[in-house]
């Protein structure tokens, strides 16, 4: 507007051009705001004079108060643009809902590759504990078989012998059936340890699961290998909350990985100890020990310090990955020539 109260250059909201206009701003200051006065120019405006030229520029809100469309558009258009949004926003809400989705698959997918690989390494665990196992169920049988020959002889009447005090018959039935039960609880130690079941959480105290891989399962291929087992248990740890099948294929991998290590025997130490929140569980033996090099692959998947053939490479990585899952850590230390320590933290309640 012009310094007369004309209008110059106007939008149809405000007036026509060189049409007198009712907002008429003061000289000074220069710049400034003007609240509606109550009059024709109730709304409020800004105002700014040109230092060239006796003009003043004008800015103000346009909108109607009794509109509620978009500013300064027509009905139509803002409608429009309304409808605009909501799609894009029920798009992304579809596209959110198919992308979780996927990942929900991909995630369960991960799940049954995982357990498929932890049912992989127990089955390659008792590949190389084979030997063992056989000797130990050999035993049985061959007590078996020497107490059955003895019977037959008792019925053979050509060998009987008139001085001869009569077979006492239960006594080695007793021995036979002692023998076979002996097979029996052995193949049933296997076969619990082999058997692909679901996760199971429930109370369990450390030390009888260290026991039972110690004495059930590798109690024998000890006993045979010259290693001489010391257990240190601390009595505070009180009873684990986690699934017990798989803590016990992690022990029975931690314990062979210990004495293949020891081919000449030595001592392998199982130690125990409380820690706050947490079960340590430490395995030492005193064998060829590893590399700065082979420490950092240690739990790397098909990562093996044995020859080819005898050893897969998924103990240790299914054991960390085990250990994780419960919410432990696994770690191990060890120098070539002094041996390894692999040690693992288990919290009394899973994580």
């Amino acid at each position: 507007m012009s310094g007369a109260g004309a209008l110059q250059v106007t939008t149809p909201q405000a007036g026509e051009s060189l049409q007198e206009t009712l907002f008429k701003p003061p000289g000074e200051p220069t710049r400034g705001f003007v609240a509606g006065d109550g009059s024709g120019a109730a709304m409020d405006y800004a105002y700014a004079w040109l230092k060239e030229t006796p003009w003043a520029l004008i800015v103000t809100d346009a909108r109607d108060p009794s509109d509620n469309d978009l500013v300064g558009l027509p009905g139509s258009v803002s409608s429009a643009i309304v409808a605009f949004f909501v799609l894009t926003g029920v798009v992304i809400l579809v596209r959110a809902r198919q992308v979780v989705s996927k990942q929900i698959a991909v995630e369960q997918h991960q799940a049954e590759l995982s357990g498929h690989l932890v049912h992989a390494a127990k089955l390659a665990s008792v590949g190389e504990l084979a030997a063992g196992i056989a000797h130990e169920i050999n035993n049985p049988l061959a007590i078996i078989a020497e107490e059955v020959g003895v019977l037959k002889d008792s019925l053979d009447p050509a060998l009987a012998d008139e001085d001869d005090e009569s077979l006492d018959l239960e006594e080695h039935l007793n021995i036979v059936h002692d023998a076979v039960f002996r097979c029996r609880d052995i193949t049933r130690k296997l076969l619990t340890f082999v058997r692909q079941t679901e996760v199971r959480v429930e109370s369990h105290h450390i030390h009888e699961i260290l026991d039972a891989v110690l004495v059930g399962i590798l109690g024998n291929e000890l006993s045979i290998s010259n290693v001489e087992v010391v257990r240190e248990y601390d009595d505070r740890i009180p009873e684990i909350l986690t699934d017990r099948n798989q803590l016990v294929q992690v022990f029975v991998n931690l314990i062979k990985n210990a004495l293949d290590a020891m081919p000449e025997g030595g001592i392998l130490k199982v130690a125990t100890e409380h820690r706050d929140s947490r079960a340590s569980i430490s395995v030492t033996d005193t064998g060829c020990g590893m590399t700065a090099e082979q420490l950092e692959r240690v739990f790397m998947p098909f990562f093996t310090t044995k020859e080819p053939g005898e050893g897969t490479g998924l103990g240790l990585s299914v054991s960390y990955s085990i250990i994780k899952s419960v919410g432990g850590i696994c770690y191990v230390d060890s120098k070539p020539g002094r041996g390894s320590t692999f040690t693992v933290e288990l919290p009394y309640e899973i994580e």
